[in-house]
């Protein structure tokens, strides 16, 4: 059985029937987060080209950062792979480059990031993105 998590906890309720004011259950899970902190994806035009830039304060046996690009914000491709630094207490800057872009794009384009451990566990980032031709870029 899943349980939804609302606001960084898991929420579910419990009965066994005999509408006594207090039951006791045993909740026996293991919750295991991402080890790695990420902040803000942001995305600004450079010339053609699109330049992403993230940060992220801690990483704990981190693998790769995927870029994804959408013309429609629904069906995602990847279009790059970036090195995380594998271990990290500091924050660390990133930055991917997709180019030529403009060329060939929608008016408007969506990006996101699916970080990877090396357990091949990962997390996806907010969707950004950027409408082409005045360079205009949000959430």
């Amino acid at each position: 059985m899943l349980l939804p998590i609302v606001n960084g906890k898991l929420d579910f309720s419990a009965n066994n029937g005999d509408d006594a004011a207090t039951d006791l259950f045993v909740l026996d899970a293991s919750v295991t987060p991402l080890p790695i902190k990420m902040g803000d994806l942001t995305v600004k035009l450079v010339s053609q080209n699109v330049k992403l830039e993230w940060f992220t304060l801690q990483e704990i046996n981190s693998k790769e950062f995927i870029v994804q690009r959408s013309q429609n914000r629904q069906t995602f491709t990847n279009i790059g792979t970036v090195a995380a630094a594998g271990q990290s207490n500091s924050r660390r800057t990133y930055g991917f480059t997709d180019e030529g872009v403009t060329t060939n794009a929608a008016s408007t384009v969506y990006y996101r990031l699916i970080a990877v451990d090396k357990d091949e566990k990962s997390t996806t980032s907010k969707i950004v993105s950027i409408k082409i031709g005045d360079g205009r870029n949000g959430m």
